[in-house]
């Protein structure tokens, strides 16, 4: 029933999109010119770098990896992510890394600390728009980067709380004792990959998004002349809007949130601001289709 539900949202969500393009005047809009061809050339080079950084978590988790494996796992789940609800299609990369030989535990800490990295990159772009507000841009990223740092301590102390509580009911009610959970217990990606190669991590991957946001705005302004801020604030928008899982590639509800949360009037622009986004996700899940469809052959 809930799956139903699910669908049914989507679908209004998409229906509303429909409408909200058909109010739009397209001869507005220049859809391709030489800046949209060098967006998507910064682009590849953003998924290039998240590929290295992603071979990079896998050496400092002491794993053995061909940098071909890793351009499977990155694209093929990228690729999922993109086309199923809340990016669930990204879990198929477990079987991938499981098929290369690489033990259940420590392929979900890999796949851990890549997330947790994605999200210190996210909380980084928030907090600036929020000190921005108050302060000079050099004292806002300098504010952000140390409250960045004091989030990620938290979430290892938290995580380190969370399994010494977890090893304590399992050594006191033997029933519970399962041999994979102990396995879990016992590697944990804190250890393996300490808190200076997180916040390595962490500023690596900051940058990283950082030609994302720009190959962004460079898309963008074949139309409209925005700031680097204000895409900063579209990213944010549009990384929160995919992540929930009741739209087809953020459609619908992405629009609803440039209009509700940013306050954006122009049609014309929340129009080029979504295709964009669109456009890219098109863009990127083509090498996943390809090395998807290989595999499985």
């Amino acid at each position: 029933m809930f799956r139903y539900l699910i669908w049914l949202i989507k679908i209004l969500f998409l229906i509303f999109s429909i409408f909200f393009f058909l109010k739009v005047d397209f001869e507005k809009i220049n859809l391709f010119d030489r800046n949209q061809f060098l967006a998507l050339l910064i682009l590849y080079i953003f998924h290039i770098f998240r590929i290295l950084r992603l071979f990079l978590i896998f050496k400092l988790m002491e794993q053995k990896i061909k940098i071909k494996q890793v351009v499977d796992i990155y694209y093929i789940g990228i690729y999922l992510g993109i086309v199923t609800p809340g990016r669930l299609g990204e879990l198929y990369r477990f079987k991938i890394i499981n098929d290369i030989g690489i033990p259940k535990t420590v392929n979900f800490n890999i796949l851990l600390v890549e997330k947790i990295t994605d999200i210190i990159s996210l909380l980084f772009f928030l907090s600036l728009i929020f000190f921005i507000n108050f302060n000079y841009i050099s004292i806002s990223i300098l504010y952000s980067f140390v409250l960045i740092i004091l989030i990620l301590f938290l979430i290892i102390i938290g995580y380190n709380f969370f399994l010494k509580i977890l090893k304590n009911i399992l050594s006191k009610f033997k029933f519970l004792k399962n041999k994979k959970i102990n396995l879990f217990c016992n590697n944990n990606p804190f250890y393996v990959c300490n808190k200076k190669k997180f916040i390595f991590l962490g500023s690596v991957s900051i940058l990283i998004w950082l030609l994302f946001i720009y190959a962004t705005q460079i898309g963008i302004n074949s139309n409209f002349d925005i700031s680097f801020l204000s895409t900063i604030k579209y990213f944010i928008i549009n990384t929160l809007i995919t992540a929930i899982p009741v739209s087809i590639m953020g459609l619908g509800i992405r629009e609803v949130a440039l209009i509700e949360i940013l306050g954006i009037q122009n049609l014309e622009l929340i129009a080029v601001i979504s295709l964009q986004f669109i456009l890219f996700n098109l863009a990127t899940i083509i090498p996943g289709i390809l090395l998807y469809i290989k595999k499985e052959i």
